[in-house]
């Protein structure tokens, strides 16, 4: 995993050099650091920083000591905005830093600067994808993140809901909300809890009173550890998500989603209706 801490030094890297180095998007246009996407990110930090040594990105970082295993699954799509993608991931940050028992560790709480969490582009090597996303789903690097994640998945969701027309992302949800229902899941994955973040500026009234200028929201199944379990903080925090992505959300349609690569698509689709082996990739 990456750790909150980590993410941002990539943020301060982009708006250092941005705009200085001239990037470009995939139309040729000059980017700026708000525009920047995972997409280029794996351009022009990414895959220039592992060329070496051929390893994944977290794994290269020197402020990388040694294993991070994930506490929380991150599903996302790479088209979201790098600066949108943190500002999710900070509020979410505050709204589990509350550990005060079993339960609430059990949701992810106590998470800090430095708890990891799991992004595909920094966790995978994108010089040896086929190492991480073989034929099979349930052997990929997603599947075996999301078991060492408990089944804690944070979906950062972009303002047009794209996320939801994503297979690997369908697949992450499939993952946390229907697997583990399933007779073959086993007691670890049915500690499971989705949260959906997305960047929304919005004002918070808190318990006091008081305003609170916020850069994003979410909701949460359960509520957040700093709800403490109670309904009128539970609605407060999740009343000023936009209505218009609660129902995309409501609109999923696995088999209608979209990939990268079409064999993903297949892999996936038959890997969710339970083939495996040769028929993994029946079409």
């Amino acid at each position: 995993g990456i750790t909150p801490r980590q993410l941002r030094a990539i943020w301060a890297n982009i708006v250092r050099r941005c705009e200085k180095e001239g990037w470009k998007d995939f139309d040729g246009k000059l980017l700026k650091p708000d525009q920047v996407n995972l997409y280029h990110v794996n351009i022009y930090i990414i895959l220039p920083f592992t060329v070496r040594n051929k390893k994944s990105f977290v794994e290269e970082l020197p402020s990388t000591a040694g294993p991070q295993l994930p506490r929380f699954f991150v599903s996302h799509w790479w088209g979201e905005p790098i600066k949108e993608f943190i500002m999710c991931l900070d509020r979410a940050q505050i709204d589990f830093r509350a550990n005060l028992n079993a339960d609430d560790d059990s949701r992810g709480g106590g998470f800090t600067d430095d708890t990891p969490v799991w992004v595909c582009a920094h966790a995978n090597n994108q010089w040896a994808l086929g190492d991480d996303i073989p034929d099979d789903p349930k052997k990929s690097g997603f599947t075996r993140a999301m078991g060492i994640a408990k089944g804690r998945t944070i979906t950062i969701l972009d303002k047009e809901g794209t996320v939801f027309t994503r297979i690997w992302c369908a697949y992450e949800l499939y993952l946390t909300l229907v697997a583990p229902k399933l007779e073959t899941a086993n007691d670890e994955s049915k500690e499971g809890m989705w949260a959906v973040y997305t960047a929304h500026k919005h004002t918070y009234n808190n318990q006091s009173g008081n305003e609170e200028e916020r850069e994003a929201v979410g909701i949460i199944s359960g509520g957040a550890t700093l709800d403490k379990g109670v309904s009128s903080r539970i609605t407060a925090r999740e009343e000023s998500f936009p209505y218009e992505l609660i129902k995309k959300s409501l609109r999923i349609k696995v088999e209608e989603a979209e990939a990268s690569k079409n064999d993903d698509r297949i892999h996936i689709l038959n890997s969710i209706v339970g083939n495996t082996g040769d028929q993994i990739n029946a079409d």
